[in-house]
């Protein structure tokens, strides 16, 4: 009985790793045929490319970098600050984002649009430190230093940091697909 048992067992195996590739190529070409009909549907196509955006508290300066912190440098590497690694806001609150041209149109300013979570977290941010400084972080690089205003606008923040048109329009465009990105619904298949 032993010996049949192992007999089965081995006819068994051969059968599954004679049938395995055919089986692979099978759900491959299903997630292929299936996927490429449904890219268009989940908005895969076409996408700005995401702009990762976010506004930090700097760290003490006797502070270590650790867990909590880091340092950052801006994209030519000429200066490095140290700033807590939790954002006070991010691309998870700003749905939108508008430019606001003023007297230099080739620099121009970005309004960013707050939604309820994001207003509620820059209302305590201005109520609770007016005055002091926030790191904007762009891309993960240190782009320039935001003044917390006095809660007057809470549903927006103004950026006039120093970008060109071209990056500014990048970043409008891209903001809503990154807030889309964190928001959307898990799809169970």
């Amino acid at each position: 009985m032993d010996r049949n048992r192992t007999h089965r067992r081995r006819d068994a195996s051969r059968r599954l790793g004679r049938s395995c590739p055919g089986a692979v190529l099978l759900i491959v070409g299903l997630l292929v045929a299936g996927g490429c009909a449904r890219l268009r549907e989940w908005g895969w196509t076409d996408r700005a490319p995401g702009r990762a955006l976010s506004l930090h508290r700097f760290a003490d300066p006797g502070l270590i970098s650790g867990e909590a912190t880091q340092v950052v440098g801006s994209p030519d590497g000429m200066q490095r600050v140290g700033i807590l690694r939790q954002p006070v806001l991010g691309n998870r609150e700003i749905p939108s984002a508008e430019l606001v041209d003023g007297d230099r149109p080739e620099r121009p300013a970005v309004r960013l649009h707050l939604d309820r979570q994001g207003a509620a977290l820059w209302m305590q941010t201005c109520v609770s430190t007016p005055g002091d400084s926030l790191a904007v972080l762009l891309d993960g690089f240190y782009w320039y230093t935001l003044t917390i205003p006095r809660a007057v606008d809470t549903q927006s923040i103004l950026l006039d940091g120093p970008i060109g048109r071209s990056e500014a329009e990048a970043l409008v465009k891209g903001l809503p697909t990154s807030y889309r990105d964190y928001h959307r619904m898990k799809r169970p298949f």
